[in-house]
């Protein structure tokens, strides 16, 4: 194979002991498999595989061709004037994967030549081949042992031969009575320049390729192209015939899956939601039944609420009355009557403040003097206190200041009190 953008001069020969080709189909029918009572019955469908089968041919044609034309081009080379090493090493870097080339005779004498440049050296591990393991050269240390039988040039023994030995690729031929040449392949950069030229040739026609399953072209167990993403186990592989790697069209059919569960699941999974359902419902019914009580609860609190307040306004007004005309025990008395009726007021309107708490928005507040408001709450408990023996005595707080609502805060300090 020539590093050129000719075609015709981009390919290998057809090997001379071809392997036979062969199908493999594997995991056709039906699948089917029982997971927590649930069966799932994978079925494969048909499809046409006439254009799978068209590209395996073209590609088995262009593997042949290619191996034919890298052949023609091996045993160019291997007849060509080997002693002109400027012309020698001009040729090894035209053809891929040509790591060594060596000449025997029939009286022992080898000379290897290496595809390498001065600058990249000599591989020295690579075999040469041999007679005796004595003709190896000073600066060698692997042979490959040749039978002179080999070497004899006859009606027989003309042609070209491959072979393969310690996992090394050789291409061998008796270029005359005196002389025969061993060149040592590289299958990996062969393989690699085959893929390239059979991946442009297929392209085209594998894009838009009319087909319902998937296919994929692998070399090596390596996808070369696919038209699937996946890597499952494919239905039917089909072998091509290469000695530079395992070329391979595999296909897998498209499958359709049924899921059928266990009648017994299904029904009491019905009943279930059901029950589920139904248990929500006198749930729902349930809260909006208590929500509609609370509202009704609130409301008539409300009402009751207010509806007091006019009768103890009332009863203040005439107790201040009757405190003016009255002695100075029945004004103590009406002023112990006027207090608790303002502590009814008050106790009042904690209810209606606590009922209206979640509709109303909370009072505003604004900067307020401490003492003087803790004085007016003190002088308005100082009486009922009195009475109990208890005097009430504020200290201090001349300067302090806090961010509150007034009403509020002489709600907290009357109940406090």
């Amino acid at each position: 194979m020539r590093r050129s953008s000719s075609d015709e001069r981009f390919s290998l020969s057809a090997p001379v002991s071809a392997p036979d080709r062969h199908l493999a189909r594997v995991g056709r029918g039906h699948l089917g498999r029982n997971l927590d009572r649930k069966q799932e019955r994978i079925e494969r469908l048909e499809w046409d595989q006439t254009p799978v089968t068209d590209l395996s041919r073209t590609i088995q044609e262009r593997l042949d061709s290619l191996e034919a034309l890298y052949q023609s081009h091996l045993e160019a080379l291997c007849r060509s004037n080997l002693n002109d090493r400027f012309e020698l090493l001009d040729k090894l870097d035209g053809l891929v994967g040509i790591r060594q080339l060596s000449t025997l005779n029939l009286n022992g004498r080898v000379t290897p030549h290496s595809s390498s440049t001065p600058a990249t050296g000599i591989d020295r591990s690579l075999p040469v081949p041999v007679l005796n393991e004595a003709d190896l050269p000073i600066d060698r240390s692997v042979a490959l042992l040749v039978d002179s039988a080999e070497l004899e040039q006859d009606e027989m023994k003309v042609g070209a031969r491959w072979f393969e030995r310690d996992g090394h690729l050789f291409f061998h031929l008796n270029v005359s009575q005196l002389r025969s040449v061993f060149v040592l392949v590289d299958r990996k950069s062969v393989s690699d320049a085959l893929a390239a030229s059979v991946l442009t040739t297929i392209e085209p026609s594998f894009t838009n390729m009319d087909t319902k399953g998937f296919v994929t072209v692998s070399i090596n167990g390596e996808p070369l192209i696919s038209n699937s993403s996946g890597r499952d186990n494919p239905d039917l592989t089909r072998q091509l015939a290469t000695r530079f790697g395992d070329w391979q069209v595999q296909t897998r059919d498209p499958k359709h899956v049924f899921v059928t569960y266990d009648l017994g699941i299904i029904t009491g999974t019905i009943f279930l939601s059901l029950l589920v359902l139904l248990a929500g419902a006198i749930a729902t019914l349930t809260l909006h039944r208590a929500l509609r009580l609370a509202e009704q609860r609130v409301s008539f609190v409300n009402r009751v609420s207010h509806e007091l307040k006019t009768p103890l306004t009332n009863i203040l007004l005439n107790a201040d009355l009757a405190a003016d005309g009255a002695d100075a025990r029945g004004r103590q008395r009406l002023a112990r009557v006027q207090e608790e009726t303002r502590r009814l007021a008050r106790l009042i309107d904690n209810v209606l403040a606590f009922s209206r708490r979640d509709s109303t928005p909370l009072p505003a507040t604004a900067p307020l003097a401490l003492r003087s408001l803790v004085e007016e709450v003190a002088e308005t408990f100082a009486p009922s206190l009195k009475r109990r023996g208890v005097e009430i005595v504020v200290k201090g707080g001349e300067t302090t200041h806090a961010l509150a609502d007034a009403d509020s805060l002489r709600q907290i300090l009357g109940n406090l009190l």
